[in-house]
């Protein structure tokens, strides 16, 4: 079995214990917040579409209220030229969104026109302008309903258009909407360069935007996913797509009036940019956070590996048999027990160790005694009394003879030791009760 260092093993385990939860609470993040969030980003899109549908909505209206109240005051014959151009001319002047108002007579030819102040032709060269092939002019004459044109590059404002057409009492009234002032109008509601706002017709070609690049372009966007979604069903739709090499988050709805759809779209750099931000600052906050927690926990895995490196070489030592050093102790009760339990088990050990070697003495002791001579009755007495007295550890000893006869003790001989002993029998015999003879030996630990 693989064996690491303690300190590892403690450094470890806590950075894991605290990765685990941040892994988890980032597997929550991706599969469960990042989707709401997604979601209400789309939400709001959408809400912004409206808004600014609401505004386009109400932009055109105006062109289209100025051009029908123009076609309906328009059938009185009593009207004369110069005050038909008067009335015309008001009514432009009046609208932002108008680049010109012009009647067409049933042959197709301008009766009455009225330019913006912008506008770059003068309305004499105008006048009498033949429209007869015009498909507007056309639709209109044929089914009598008012209705929008495609855009164009009008030959009368000389700038991209859409023209609203209105039947009268013998003339169509037409109003040219000026796309440029469109544009303008869409960048004053954008508010700034992040959001991009487009209305695109019925084909997907871009009508206005906010900047006026893709509309002077003329770019048609009808492949892009989203928004053939939403031509096809004319719901609002919400969703992701790719433009100019950018990832883009938009919503399109329709501007029923004039079967017009708008697109509202923001990068998603510049949509998620304060969630980016605010997950930057926990990021920061958190790698800050394990950095301290893996610096503190090598701190202490050191700290609690010296202890243990203590009672490891202190265990060593006294392997070595040096006792003289005490069991290392700290404030950690766990690790003073088992400082304890080690005293406890060395002890024992050393104890069984003394004993043991006791019982070796003594077994070398017997077989020392076995294997002396027994022909030298004195010099096996000497012997054996030597040999009993290094066995117990004592100062003096001394062999006794007992006659059972006559039950007494009587001294045959002593250790070395016994000249200098205190302990010294003043009589060699004494009696004893018993019967027989035998050997008594006695050792004293006194000197």
């Amino acid at each position: 079995m693989a064996t690491f260092p303690l300190r590892r093993i403690l450094t470890l385990q806590p950075i894991v214990a605290l990765l685990l939860p941040f892994g988890v609470a980032a597997l929550i993040g991706y599969f469960w917040i990042a989707p709401q969030i997604r979601k209400d980003a789309e939400s709001r899109q959408l809400q912004i579409a409206r808004a600014v549908a609401s505004q386009v909505e109400s932009y055109l209206d105006t062109s289209m209220a100025i051009v029908g109240a123009a076609a309906a005051i328009h059938h009185d014959l009593g009207m004369t030229g110069h005050n038909r151009q008067h009335l015309l001319d008001g009514l432009v002047s009046s609208s932002r969104s108008l680049g010109s108002l012009y009647a067409v007579n049933p042959d197709g030819r301008i009766s009455s026109i009225a330019l913006a102040r912008e506008a770059p032709k003068q309305n004499q060269e105008l006048e009498g302008l033949d429209l007869s092939r015009n498909a507007l002019f056309r639709t209109v004459a044929q089914s009598g309903k008012p209705g929008w044109s495609e855009a164009f590059l009008s030959v009368i404002n000389g700038g991209l258009s859409a023209a609203y057409a209105v039947p009268g009492d013998g003339v169509i009234v037409v109003g040219e909407v000026d796309l440029g002032s469109l544009s303008r109008f869409l960048k004053q509601v954008s508010g700034g360069n992040d959001l991009l706002i487009m209305i695109v017709d019925d084909k997907g070609q871009v009508i206005a935007d906010h900047d006026g690049r893709r509309t002077a372009q003329q770019l048609n966007i009808g492949n892009i996913s989203l928004v053939r979604r939403g031509l096809d069903s004319d719901l609002p739709t919400t969703g992701r797509f790719d433009l100019s090499g950018a990832r883009m988050t938009g919503s399109m709805i329709q501007i029923p009036a004039v079967d017009w759809h708008v697109l509202v779209a923001q990068k998603d750099g510049a949509l998620y940019r304060t969630v980016l931000n605010i997950a930057w600052i926990v990021l920061a906050c958190i790698l800050t956070a394990l950095l301290c927690a893996v610096a503190a926990s090598i701190y202490l895995a050191r700290k609690l590996a010296a202890r243990f490196d203590a009672l490891a070489l202190h265990a060593r030592t006294i392997a070595r048999g040096d006792r003289s050093g005490a069991w290392p102790l700290s404030s950690i009760d766990e690790f003073n027990q088992l400082s304890g339990s080690l005293k406890t088990m060395a002890d024992t050990l050393y104890r069984q160790e003394l004993d043991l070697r006791e019982s070796e003495n003594r077994t070398a002791s017997l077989y020392n005694i076995s294997q002396y001579p027994f022909s030298d009755e004195a010099g096996f007495l000497d012997h054996a009394l030597n040999e009993v007295v290094r066995l117990t550890a004592s100062a003096i000893g001394y062999i006794y003879f007992y006659n059972e006869h006559t039950r007494q003790f009587i001294l045959h001989s002593w250790s070395n030791g016994i000249v200098r002993s205190r302990s010294r029998k003043r009589s060699t015999t004494w009696t004893a009760p018993g019967s027989g003879a035998k050997w008594f030996v006695s050792a004293s630990r006194s000197c």
